[in-house]
């Protein structure tokens, strides 16, 4: 894998990740996954960051002609023993040019909403 550990909280980043899922207008709620800042959409992890850069959930057929279309999206992988092929990782330059990752958080958006509403699972209870 690209990375050699797990890549840590941005604080900055997620600010700047924050506003701009503001902005979107879609129905974001916020929660933290592997340390970090992330947001849900229809029930779905949607976004996130970290120091590599900004991760967007796109289905399995849309990360991968993601990741082949573009020099700065590599697959997302939140430690080095797991790679989530639904979801890509945009990296820098890419990843702190707001207009470019509002374009990231349309398409994740869209394919988000386009899929029922994941229900949770319940826990079974102990005995």
């Amino acid at each position: 894998t690209y990375m050699a550990e797990m890549a840590k909280f941005d604080p900055g980043r997620a600010i700047i990740l924050s506003d701009l899922v503001q902005k979107t207008g879609y129905p974001a709620t916020l929660k933290k996954m592997f340390g970090h800042d992330t947001w849900f959409l229809n029930g779905y992890m949607y976004a996130g960051c970290n120091t590599g850069g900004v991760f967007v959930h796109l289905g399995e057929d849309g990360a991968k002609n993601a990741i082949d279309t573009n020099d700065d999206v590599i697959p997302f992988s939140p430690r080095s023993d797991m790679v989530m092929r639904a979801y890509v990782q945009i990296a820098d330059p890419s990843a702190r040019d707001p207009q470019i990752l509002s374009e990231w958080l349309k398409r994740s958006a869209e394919f988000l909403l386009a899929l029922p509403p994941k229900v949770k699972k319940k826990k079974p209870k102990k005995t």
